[in-house]
């Protein structure tokens, strides 16, 4: 029930119908609306990187079909979709050692600005700031630590999507992008990618904790072994018996000042 949803006042900004890819995908039929934020969850290999990475365009699906704005995805030159979406990978090692401003700056050159534009600076120190990362710029990438880094592909990945530069950005995709990250930050990025979705970019980010996602998405995508289990509000499709069912976990909720909370069956009650 909870997967209908209501369209009145809004826009759907990507469709998969059928869609499978070799044996990571079965049959998915997904429908997200602008401005969404969004948190795909589920298990280790459940298909959420491969979900994402057919989302970006980096795959092409085996079967089925994919429209975002309407279009196949397919029909996109690559200079075209790279202003209409972003899309940040898992976290790998910085590939060599560049500055981290510079770095960031590379979220730039998909639009064709240069760090001579004013707002462009702007963006990026308001980034900067907002995540903890100023006090590094003068250092190479390949001198940070891992929540360090992570927090600066975050960074580079939004300045591509910031609608103060870009006004065709409407794609926002993160592969676990508080991977490595402390509680501060983690909220801090959380906090970030909702004032986007707000903005109107569509945020779709995988993530593993699934208080998180009760508390921060607007919506959520379950996964399990490739097939989709729900999509929906974090409080409809995280259940108890959904959450035994994808994660083999047996877990309670808990109501906390009005906030629900999802707590481990297994753990012994304070004394």
């Amino acid at each position: 029930m909870d997967k209908l949803k209501n369209t009145m006042g809004t826009s759907t900004i990507l469709t998969l119908t059928n869609v499978n890819y070799q044996q990571r995908l079965h049959d998915m039929n997904v429908s997200i609306d602008k401005g969404s934020c969004l948190f795909l969850l589920g298990p280790n290999g459940s298909g959420k990187s491969t979900l994402l990475s057919i989302l970006a365009g980096h795959e092409q699906a085996c079967e089925g079909a994919y429209l975002l704005a309407e279009r196949p995805i397919s029909s996109y030159p690559i200079a075209e979709l790279a202003r209409q979406r972003a899309w940040l990978p898992q976290v790998s090692p910085p590939p060599f050692a560049i500055p981290v401003y510079q770095f960031i700056a590379l979220g730039l050159h998909p639009l064709g600005i240069s760090l001579e534009d004013e707002q462009a600076c702007r963006v990026i120190n308001q980034l900067l700031s907002r995540l903890d990362i100023a006090k590094l710029v003068e250092r190479n990438c390949d001198q940070l630590s891992g929540g360090e880094w992570q927090r600066v592909l975050i960074a580079r990945t939004l300045v591509q999507v910031s609608p103060l530069l870009n006004q065709q950005s409407i794609l926002c995709l993160l592969d676990e992008p508080l991977t490595g990250l402390d509680l501060k930050h983690q909220i801090e990025v959380l906090q970030m990618l909702k004032e986007f979705s707000e903005q109107g970019i569509t945020i779709i980010a995988s993530i593993h904790d699934l208080n998180l996602a009760l508390n921060h998405a607007s919506e959520v995508l379950l996964l399990n072994a490739g097939t989709l289990v729900g999509q929906g509000s974090a409080s409809k499709v995280l259940t108890v018996d959904s959450i035994k069912q994808v994660y083999d976990v047996d877990t309670e909720m808990l109501a906390v000042n009005g906030r629900q909370f999802i707590v481990s069956a297994a753990l012994p009650a304070s004394v």
